[in-house]
């Protein structure tokens, strides 16, 4: 997976409901993920499964390239 999470922004961190599916699908900091656009969402996959984000969510959850 090319992108390595490196935090979940404060916005997110107040919302136990979507930290749990987020967390539920290992997309947490110090994780790799992979995200496409899908629509009007972001869809993020990792080896657990994946997860639709939508864009005001996905602005939160900063990543970083990798290799």
């Amino acid at each position: 997976f090319p992108l390595l999470v490196r935090r979940l922004g404060e916005p997110l961190q107040g919302d136990h409901d979507l930290l749990a599916a987020l967390f539920e699908v290992g997309c947490r900091p110090g994780r790799r993920v992979a995200a496409e656009r899908s629509g009007s969402s972001i869809r993020v996959r990792t080896a657990s499964g994946e997860l639709d984000l939508t864009l005001t969510v996905a602005q939160y959850v900063f990543v970083e390239t990798t290799g």
